[in-house]
């Protein structure tokens, strides 16, 4: 089960170029085309929406996303789409941010983060569709000495391992790897044995409380 959960950890963290790649070898060695192939997913939108409910049931009024890429359409904008419900429905503000395709694929987000803080002062709540962005969030944050969640609540996307290993450990949007996995290698095999398989396989998404949103 631990080799699973790291597989699919190791998934989310992909870059567009490693996802070119992995459709590249599929289509060419297994003959395969990507845009046939079913997807097993986590509910995006509802974790957004989730997360922008739990910031603003902790009293934040004044959000910034910190999003995908600003040039390629990813499935981190659904998640910015029911976050941005979320806090338009409860008359809260809030800013979207998104990477250069460069910060995404390195997964260096700081100078972003930096133009995010100087931006919006009195921001109190920062929503990160992936939890790399969100740990980088808390080291730039340590850095200008605010503290997190005290003046700035965050919370992050996927719940790899990384959310408990920080300083504050970070509140995550689960995806339910191991079903993912499980699910995606069952497909797989009735596709193999030629059986009808879904084109679109939603699993939905669980809130984990930590310290970057706590309440003291």
């Amino acid at each position: 089960m631990a080799d699973i959960k790291k597989f699919a950890e190791e998934l989310v963290n992909l870059t567009v170029k490693d996802v070119q790649e992995l459709a590249k070898v599929l289509k060419e060695e297994y003959g395969i085309e990507p845009a046939a192939a079913a997807a097993v997913v986590a509910a995006p939108a509802a974790g957004g929406e989730a997360a922008a409910e739990h910031l603003i049931s902790h009293g934040c009024k004044d959000m910034v996303v910190i999003g995908t890429m600003n040039t390629t359409q990813m499935p981190g904008d659904t998640r910015e789409d029911g976050f941005l419900r979320v806090a338009v429905r409860n008359h809260c503000a809030c800013a979207v941010y998104r990477s250069s395709p460069d910060e995404y694929n390195n997964m260096e987000y700081y100078p972003l983060i930096e133009q995010v803080l100087d931006e919006h002062p009195d921001c109190d709540g920062i929503f990160c569709t992936s939890d790399m962005i969100a740990a980088e969030v808390l080291q730039v944050c340590n850095r200008r000495g605010i503290s997190i969640p005290d003046q700035i609540k965050v919370v992050g996307f996927d719940d790899v391992d990384l959310t408990k290993r920080t300083s504050p450990t970070i509140t995550t949007i689960r995806q339910p790897m191991d079903e993912i996995v499980h699910r995606a290698v069952s497909i797989i095999t009735d596709v193999n044995e030629g059986k009808k398989v879904p084109t679109n396989t939603i699993l939905p998404v669980t809130l984990v409380e930590r310290e970057s949103t706590a309440v003291h």
